[in-house]
């Protein structure tokens, strides 16, 4: 019987010090998923695709560009556009001769003499209009020249750039420069590609890592309720597994908020405008994260909103365990301290922990639902413009699982506790 007793004692600790072990791994690679993850949302940020003037600039350098490759004068388009250059021509004399007309009229008597036989001389309205059919045929033959074509280009795409700088500034592109460098990528799809491929296979990591600690906690419990008259050992090992489980669930991520466009698309020209993969909007965050962000605010509101979340979902469950501790090593505290008695065996229907875990999936299925109905809005019978927007990278995460792991292993184990002593 005592050799079955160390045996089950030893068994206690094995699974004890390895929940412990996948618990450590969890929170190391939680939170270097968490980084990995910020950064791949950092990538696609709106801010640098449909947000970004710099962006649209580019897309639509491309498009004339495009056209202009695409330009070509055939004998069924020339005439139409020898009629369109000749109007222009024709436009631009009328106007000159108008302008010349007016000069003509400033100054003293001297200079407008001067200036009506000058001008007279240099240009001949009637003149130049006999010269415009002759001048059109040598720009249709030099806008079939590649030279030309390309120096249109370049100055279009110059004029542009001058235009965004002096209208938005230079592009800062320092946090994707950052970004680029931490991975030795060679560019955004590069990056978008490793960091993909690095979060997936961290992701498959810690949901094994945490079925394996779910998987303990059932078996650990499951031989409490078998050996727990045979002394306080198995109960003092579910407490330090409940210890272990609510250190996962407040340390690792609880839920990632991820609010994208999935592809918003359109045609201009003819040619196809398309931003993918723009996120609006990316937060992943522990409960310890939420409650020191909410205490460093300053504001009244949220502090006391992060006080309240650090009071249930911290030092109530912390000072559960503490005073179950406390009663195993003395069980005459419990009829002898209401505080102790409350704690270990009246807390349970008043424990916020459970609530709190309701509230954040709660929030988890409400953000959904609202991402929908706003980023819906932006589409309309009066716009023509392909919208396909998505949430799936908002998910529960790890941190969820273990802390809810470790309010129904708490509540069993006052069950338990509170049989036994009856």
């Amino acid at each position: 019987m005592k050799t079955q007793q160390i045996l089950i004692n030893f068994l206690f600790l094995l699974l004890l010090g390895f929940s412990c072990f996948l618990t450590v791994q969890i929170y190391q690679q939680s939170r270097i998923n968490q980084t990995f993850k910020i950064d791949y949302a950092e990538l696609n940020n709106v801010k640098y695709g449909l947000l970004n003037a710099h962006e649209w600039k580019r897309k639509v350098s491309n498009i004339i560009a495009l056209k202009i490759e695409e330009f070509d004068i055939t004998e069924g388009n020339r005439g139409a556009i020898r009629q369109h250059i000749q109007r222009a021509m024709y436009r631009l004399i009328d106007e000159v001769e108008i302008f010349l007309n007016q000069e003509k009229k400033q100054g003293n008597w001297f200079s407008r003499g001067l200036k009506s036989v000058a001008y007279g001389v240099a240009f001949d309205p009637q003149k130049f209009k006999q010269q415009v059919p002759a001048w059109t045929e040598e720009i249709l033959v030099d806008l079939d020249n590649p030279a030309t074509r390309q120096q249109l280009k370049d100055f279009l795409q110059q004029k542009m750039t001058e235009l965004m700088e002096e209208k938005m500034g230079k592009e800062n592109l320092t946090a994707i420069h950052s970004i680029r460098q931490r991975y030795s990528c060679k560019g955004n799809a590069d990056c978008r590609a490793t960091l993909n491929k690095k979060i997936t296979a961290n992701a498959d990591q810690i949901f094994d890592a945490s079925l394996l600690i779910i998987a303990c906690a059932c078996l650990l419990f499951l031989l409490t309720t078998y050996v727990q008259k045979q002394g306080n050992f198995a109960f003092f090992s579910l407490l330090a597994f409940c210890l272990v489980l609510l250190f996962g669930g407040l340390t690792t991520p609880m839920i990632d908020i991820d609010a994208r466009i999935q592809e918003l698309s359109f045609l201009l020209m003819g040619e196809e405008v398309a931003f993918r993969e723009q996120v609006l909007f990316f937060q992943s965050k522990s409960i310890t994260d939420v409650v020191e962000i909410l205490l460093r605010h300053g504001d009244f509101q949220t502090i006391l909103v992060g006080v309240l979340i650090a009071l249930f979902s911290i030092l109530f469950p912390l000072l559960k365990l503490l005073s179950t501790g406390f009663a195993l090593s003395k069980p005459t505290s419990i009829e002898r301290n209401k505080f102790i008695r409350f704690m270990v065996l009246k807390s349970g229907k008043w424990s916020m922990a459970d609530v709190f875990v309701v509230a954040i999936f709660m929030a988890y299925i409400g953000f959904k639902g609202i991402i929908d109905s706003q980023l819906n809005q932006m589409t309309g019978d009066h716009i023509t413009v392909d919208l396909i927007t998505t949430h799936e990278g908002t998910a529960l995460q790890v941190g969820f699982l273990l802390f809810t792991g470790y309010c129904l292993l708490s509540l069993a184990m006052s069950a338990l506790l509170e049989d036994r002593l009856k």
